[in-house]
Protein backbone atom coordinates (compact mmCIF):
# COMPACT_ATOMS: atom_id res chain seq x y z
CA UNK A 1 0.00 0.00 0.00
CA UNK A 2 1.41 3.57 -1.13
CA UNK A 3 0.77 6.77 1.03
CA UNK A 4 1.64 10.68 -0.72
CA UNK A 5 1.45 12.53 2.97
CA UNK A 6 -1.02 9.72 4.56
CA UNK A 7 -3.06 9.60 2.04
CA UNK A 8 -3.75 6.65 -0.22
CA UNK A 9 -2.45 6.86 -3.56
CA UNK A 10 -5.54 4.87 -5.22
CA UNK A 11 -3.80 4.51 -9.07
CA UNK A 12 -0.82 3.00 -8.05
CA UNK A 13 -2.71 0.72 -4.94
CA UNK A 14 -1.98 -2.15 -4.76
CA UNK A 15 1.50 -1.91 -5.36
CA UNK A 16 2.89 -5.41 -7.07
CA UNK A 17 5.83 -7.17 -7.05
CA UNK A 18 8.97 -5.35 -8.03
CA UNK A 19 10.93 -2.15 -8.12
CA UNK A 20 8.84 1.17 -7.54
CA UNK A 21 9.95 4.62 -7.51
CA UNK A 22 8.77 6.10 -4.64
CA UNK A 23 9.27 9.89 -2.78
CA UNK A 24 11.80 9.06 0.70
CA UNK A 25 10.01 9.13 3.61
CA UNK A 26 7.85 11.37 5.35
CA UNK A 27 6.44 12.41 1.39
CA UNK A 28 5.97 8.57 0.55
CA UNK A 29 5.40 5.32 2.92
CA UNK A 30 4.74 2.05 1.92
CA UNK A 31 2.97 -0.51 4.11
CA UNK A 32 3.78 -3.74 2.78
CA UNK A 33 1.33 -7.34 3.23
CA UNK A 34 1.74 -10.74 3.08
CA UNK A 35 -1.43 -11.36 1.17
CA UNK A 36 0.09 -14.81 -0.48
CA UNK A 37 1.29 -16.57 2.34
CA UNK A 38 -0.62 -18.46 5.14
CA UNK A 39 -0.43 -16.58 8.36
CA UNK A 40 -1.29 -17.85 11.79
CA UNK A 41 -1.38 -16.76 15.34
CA UNK A 42 -1.94 -19.06 19.00
CA UNK A 43 -5.04 -18.86 20.90
CA UNK A 44 -4.77 -19.70 24.58
CA UNK A 45 -1.16 -19.95 24.98
CA UNK A 46 2.44 -18.41 24.14
CA UNK A 47 4.94 -20.80 21.70
CA UNK A 48 8.02 -21.89 23.69
CA UNK A 49 10.83 -22.09 21.05
CA UNK A 50 12.42 -24.65 22.92
CA UNK A 51 9.49 -27.35 23.00
CA UNK A 52 9.23 -26.83 18.71
CA UNK A 53 12.38 -29.37 18.57
CA UNK A 54 10.79 -32.08 21.13
CA UNK A 55 9.76 -35.26 19.34
CA UNK A 56 7.50 -36.31 21.94
CA UNK A 57 4.41 -33.73 23.78
CA UNK A 58 3.10 -35.76 26.54
CA UNK A 59 -0.18 -33.86 28.57
CA UNK A 60 1.45 -34.33 31.45
CA UNK A 61 4.54 -32.10 30.63
CA UNK A 62 4.28 -28.55 29.92
CA UNK A 63 5.02 -27.43 26.48
CA UNK A 64 4.37 -24.08 25.91
CA UNK A 65 5.66 -20.67 27.88
CA UNK A 66 2.41 -19.68 29.51
CA UNK A 67 -1.26 -22.01 28.91
CA UNK A 68 -4.62 -20.24 29.40
CA UNK A 69 -7.57 -22.67 30.89
CA UNK A 70 -10.93 -23.23 29.31
CA UNK A 71 -14.18 -23.50 30.98
CA UNK A 72 -15.96 -26.51 28.71
CA UNK A 73 -19.13 -28.20 29.77
CA UNK A 74 -19.40 -31.37 31.46
CA UNK A 75 -22.49 -33.96 31.28
CA UNK A 76 -23.61 -35.24 34.53
CA UNK A 77 -24.68 -38.49 34.08
CA UNK A 78 -28.42 -39.48 35.59
CA UNK A 79 -30.14 -42.45 35.71
CA UNK A 80 -34.09 -42.99 35.84
CA UNK A 81 -34.07 -43.70 39.98
CA UNK A 82 -37.15 -43.00 41.10
CA UNK A 83 -40.89 -41.97 40.12
CA UNK A 84 -43.17 -39.16 40.91
CA UNK A 85 -46.93 -39.53 42.48
CA UNK A 86 -48.18 -40.29 38.98
CA UNK A 87 -46.11 -42.94 38.36
CA UNK A 88 -43.72 -41.36 36.35
CA UNK A 89 -40.21 -41.54 36.36
CA UNK A 90 -37.64 -38.97 37.73
CA UNK A 91 -34.52 -38.32 36.59
CA UNK A 92 -31.66 -38.24 39.94
CA UNK A 93 -28.63 -37.46 39.04
CA UNK A 94 -26.07 -40.36 40.38
CA UNK A 95 -23.43 -38.33 41.30
CA UNK A 96 -21.95 -34.60 42.24
CA UNK A 97 -19.67 -34.38 39.43
CA UNK A 98 -19.61 -30.10 38.61
CA UNK A 99 -21.28 -29.63 34.59
CA UNK A 100 -18.07 -27.81 34.07
CA UNK A 101 -14.41 -28.71 33.17
CA UNK A 102 -11.27 -27.08 32.67
CA UNK A 103 -9.41 -27.93 29.09
CA UNK A 104 -6.17 -25.90 28.11
CA UNK A 105 -3.72 -26.49 25.12
CA UNK A 106 -2.18 -24.16 21.90
CA UNK A 107 -5.10 -23.44 19.58
CA UNK A 108 -3.52 -22.06 15.97
CA UNK A 109 -5.77 -20.16 13.70
CA UNK A 110 -4.19 -19.82 10.17
CA UNK A 111 -6.11 -16.82 7.82
CA UNK A 112 -5.43 -15.22 4.83
CA UNK A 113 -5.98 -11.57 3.49
CA UNK A 114 -8.22 -11.29 1.03
CA UNK A 115 -8.65 -7.44 0.70
CA UNK A 116 -6.47 -5.02 1.64
CA UNK A 117 -7.89 -1.63 1.62
CA UNK A 118 -10.32 -3.69 4.00
CA UNK A 119 -7.63 -5.29 6.17
CA UNK A 120 -5.34 -1.84 6.59
CA UNK A 121 -8.17 0.23 6.92
CA UNK A 122 -11.20 -0.68 8.32
CA UNK A 123 -9.77 -1.09 11.21
CA UNK A 124 -6.73 0.25 13.61
CA UNK A 125 -4.82 -3.21 14.50
CA UNK A 126 -6.43 -5.75 12.02
CA UNK A 127 -3.99 -8.27 13.49
CA UNK A 128 -4.78 -8.07 17.64
CA UNK A 129 -8.73 -7.36 16.32
CA UNK A 130 -8.70 -11.22 14.44
CA UNK A 131 -7.00 -12.96 17.54
CA UNK A 132 -9.51 -10.89 20.23
CA UNK A 133 -12.26 -11.89 17.69
CA UNK A 134 -10.99 -16.02 17.67
CA UNK A 135 -10.28 -15.75 21.36
CA UNK A 136 -13.62 -14.66 21.79
CA UNK A 137 -15.31 -17.36 19.82
CA UNK A 138 -13.37 -20.20 21.35
CA UNK A 139 -14.26 -18.97 24.51
CA UNK A 140 -18.07 -18.99 23.63
CA UNK A 141 -17.97 -21.96 21.86
CA UNK A 142 -15.91 -24.43 24.49
CA UNK A 143 -18.63 -23.86 27.52
CA UNK A 144 -21.76 -25.11 25.03
CA UNK A 145 -19.60 -28.39 24.07
CA UNK A 146 -19.02 -31.61 26.09
CA UNK A 147 -15.04 -32.09 26.92
CA UNK A 148 -15.09 -35.95 26.13
CA UNK A 149 -16.70 -35.29 23.17
CA UNK A 150 -14.35 -32.36 22.43
CA UNK A 151 -11.18 -34.40 22.88
CA UNK A 152 -12.13 -37.57 21.41
CA UNK A 153 -14.62 -37.43 18.44
CA UNK A 154 -15.89 -34.05 18.16
CA UNK A 155 -12.60 -32.18 17.02
CA UNK A 156 -12.94 -32.13 13.55
CA UNK A 157 -16.59 -31.10 13.60
CA UNK A 158 -15.41 -28.12 16.13
CA UNK A 159 -13.08 -27.22 14.43
CA UNK A 160 -15.31 -26.70 11.29
CA UNK A 161 -17.51 -24.85 13.54
CA UNK A 162 -15.27 -22.24 14.81
CA UNK A 163 -13.85 -21.17 11.34
CA UNK A 164 -17.58 -20.04 10.50
CA UNK A 165 -18.24 -18.25 13.59
CA UNK A 166 -14.58 -16.35 13.39
CA UNK A 167 -15.48 -15.76 9.76
CA UNK A 168 -18.80 -14.33 10.53
CA UNK A 169 -16.90 -12.37 13.33
CA UNK A 170 -14.48 -11.06 10.59
CA UNK A 171 -16.67 -10.52 8.21
CA UNK A 172 -19.18 -8.18 10.37
CA UNK A 173 -16.01 -5.91 11.43
CA UNK A 174 -15.51 -5.83 7.45
CA UNK A 175 -12.00 -7.07 8.12
CA UNK A 176 -11.11 -8.40 4.31
CA UNK A 177 -9.64 -11.55 5.91
CA UNK A 178 -10.51 -15.84 5.33
CA UNK A 179 -9.80 -17.66 7.93
CA UNK A 180 -8.15 -21.08 6.94
CA UNK A 181 -8.01 -23.65 9.55
CA UNK A 182 -8.85 -23.78 13.26
CA UNK A 183 -6.66 -26.57 15.17
CA UNK A 184 -7.69 -28.39 17.58
CA UNK A 185 -5.30 -31.19 18.20
CA UNK A 186 -3.27 -29.67 21.28
CA UNK A 187 -6.35 -29.31 23.63
CA UNK A 188 -5.56 -31.55 26.53
CA UNK A 189 -6.40 -31.39 30.50
CA UNK A 190 -4.31 -29.02 32.88
CA UNK A 191 -0.67 -30.15 33.22
CA UNK A 192 -1.39 -30.79 37.30
CA UNK A 193 -4.33 -32.91 36.30
CA UNK A 194 -3.55 -34.94 33.43
CA UNK A 195 -1.94 -37.65 35.28
CA UNK A 196 -5.66 -38.43 37.01
CA UNK A 197 -6.92 -37.95 33.81
CA UNK A 198 -5.19 -40.23 31.99
CA UNK A 199 -5.83 -42.96 35.23
CA UNK A 200 -9.52 -42.00 34.75
CA UNK A 201 -9.98 -42.70 31.10
CA UNK A 202 -7.51 -46.22 31.39
CA UNK A 203 -10.17 -47.53 33.61
CA UNK A 204 -13.16 -46.47 31.82
CA UNK A 205 -10.97 -48.11 28.89
CA UNK A 206 -11.15 -51.41 30.51
CA UNK A 207 -14.35 -51.52 32.12
CA UNK A 208 -15.28 -51.09 28.22
CA UNK A 209 -13.13 -54.35 27.13
CA UNK A 210 -14.39 -56.63 29.94
CA UNK A 211 -17.98 -55.73 28.53
CA UNK A 212 -17.08 -56.10 25.37
CA UNK A 213 -15.06 -59.39 26.39
CA UNK A 214 -18.25 -60.41 28.31
CA UNK A 215 -20.43 -59.63 25.49
CA UNK A 216 -18.20 -61.79 23.22
CA UNK A 217 -18.27 -64.73 25.64
CA UNK A 218 -22.15 -64.28 25.76
CA UNK A 219 -22.27 -64.61 21.73
CA UNK A 220 -19.48 -68.12 21.72
CA UNK A 221 -21.31 -69.41 24.74
CA UNK A 222 -25.11 -69.13 23.37
CA UNK A 223 -23.67 -70.05 19.97
CA UNK A 224 -22.33 -73.44 20.91
CA UNK A 225 -25.18 -74.06 22.98
CA UNK A 226 -27.22 -73.66 20.09
CA UNK A 227 -25.29 -75.37 17.86
CA UNK A 228 -25.48 -78.61 20.23
CA UNK A 229 -29.02 -78.03 20.38
CA UNK A 230 -29.35 -78.58 17.01
CA UNK A 231 -27.12 -81.27 16.63
CA UNK A 232 -29.42 -83.40 19.53
CA UNK A 233 -32.58 -82.20 17.98
CA UNK A 234 -31.34 -83.81 14.65
CA UNK A 235 -29.81 -86.50 16.15
CA UNK A 236 -32.62 -87.43 17.94
CA UNK A 237 -34.71 -87.31 14.95
CA UNK A 238 -33.00 -89.78 12.73
CA UNK A 239 -33.07 -92.07 15.93
CA UNK A 240 -36.96 -91.57 15.73
CA UNK A 241 -36.87 -92.49 11.90
CA UNK A 242 -34.35 -94.55 12.12
CA UNK A 243 -36.63 -96.75 14.70
CA UNK A 244 -39.71 -96.24 12.75
CA UNK A 245 -38.14 -97.81 9.42
CA UNK A 246 -36.72 -100.93 11.37
CA UNK A 247 -40.37 -101.26 12.90
CA UNK A 248 -41.94 -101.14 9.40
CA UNK A 249 -39.33 -103.38 8.07
CA UNK A 250 -40.11 -106.02 10.64
CA UNK A 251 -43.95 -105.75 9.93
CA UNK A 252 -43.55 -105.63 6.70
CA UNK A 253 -41.15 -109.00 7.46
CA UNK A 254 -43.72 -111.07 9.96
CA UNK A 255 -46.59 -110.40 6.61
CA UNK A 256 -44.49 -112.04 4.49
CA UNK A 257 -43.77 -114.69 6.65
CA UNK A 258 -47.17 -115.51 7.19
CA UNK A 259 -48.03 -116.99 3.55
CA UNK A 260 -45.02 -118.96 3.60
CA UNK A 261 -46.08 -120.99 6.86
CA UNK A 262 -49.57 -121.38 5.45
CA UNK A 263 -47.98 -122.79 2.58
CA UNK A 264 -46.05 -125.45 3.93
CA UNK A 265 -46.11 -125.40 7.63
CA UNK A 266 -43.46 -128.35 8.08
CA UNK A 267 -40.83 -126.73 5.80
CA UNK A 268 -41.40 -123.23 7.47
CA UNK A 269 -40.84 -124.87 10.65
CA UNK A 270 -37.54 -127.22 9.63
CA UNK A 271 -36.58 -124.36 8.04
CA UNK A 272 -36.37 -121.29 11.16
CA UNK A 273 -35.15 -124.48 13.25
CA UNK A 274 -32.12 -125.21 11.23
CA UNK A 275 -31.48 -121.02 10.37
CA UNK A 276 -31.62 -120.57 14.19
CA UNK A 277 -29.60 -123.34 15.18
CA UNK A 278 -26.61 -122.08 12.41
CA UNK A 279 -27.19 -118.79 14.27
CA UNK A 280 -26.46 -120.21 17.70
CA UNK A 281 -23.78 -123.08 17.03
CA UNK A 282 -22.12 -120.01 14.95
CA UNK A 283 -18.93 -119.11 17.11
CA UNK A 284 -18.59 -122.95 17.98
CA UNK A 285 -16.15 -125.89 16.46
CA UNK A 286 -18.21 -127.91 14.85
CA UNK A 287 -17.38 -131.99 13.10
CA UNK A 288 -19.40 -133.99 10.87
CA UNK A 289 -19.41 -137.76 11.13
CA UNK A 290 -20.68 -139.56 7.82
CA UNK A 291 -20.78 -142.90 9.16
CA UNK A 292 -23.75 -145.34 8.73
CA UNK A 293 -24.14 -149.45 9.87
CA UNK A 294 -20.30 -149.09 11.96
CA UNK A 295 -19.44 -149.54 14.90
CA UNK A 296 -15.85 -147.54 14.97
CA UNK A 297 -15.17 -145.22 17.70
CA UNK A 298 -14.08 -142.18 17.31
CA UNK A 299 -11.71 -140.07 19.89
CA UNK A 300 -11.76 -136.53 19.67
CA UNK A 301 -8.93 -134.20 21.25
CA UNK A 302 -10.99 -131.49 22.46
CA UNK A 303 -8.22 -129.31 24.15
CA UNK A 304 -7.24 -126.68 22.36
CA UNK A 305 -3.35 -126.93 20.15
CA UNK A 306 -0.82 -124.46 21.26
CA UNK A 307 0.36 -122.02 18.59
CA UNK A 308 3.54 -123.08 16.91
CA UNK A 309 4.88 -119.37 17.10
CA UNK A 310 4.87 -119.84 21.30
CA UNK A 311 6.76 -123.22 20.95
CA UNK A 312 9.19 -121.36 18.80
CA UNK A 313 9.90 -118.42 21.26
CA UNK A 314 13.47 -117.67 22.92
CA UNK A 315 14.15 -116.52 25.77
CA UNK A 316 15.99 -113.37 25.66
CA UNK A 317 19.93 -113.71 26.70
CA UNK A 318 21.30 -112.45 29.85
CA UNK A 319 22.42 -108.94 30.10
CA UNK A 320 26.36 -108.80 30.78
Amino acid sequence: MLEHYGKLVRERTPLQPGAHLVWPWPIDKVHHFRTDQIQSFDVGSIPDPQSQYKNIVLWTAPHTTKEENFVVANRVSRSLASTNQAGMPIEVATNHTPPVSLITGSIPVQFQITNIMDWFYNNEDSPSLLQDLATREIVRYLVNVDMNELMSYGRLEAGRDLISRIQQAAEKHQMGARVISVGLQDIHPPVKVAPDYEKVIAALESKQAKILEAKAYEIRTNALAEAEAVSLVNQASADSITRQVTAQAGAALFTNQIPAFEAAPSVYAERKYLETFAQATAPARKYLLLMTNTHNVATFDLQDKIPYDILNLTPPSAKK
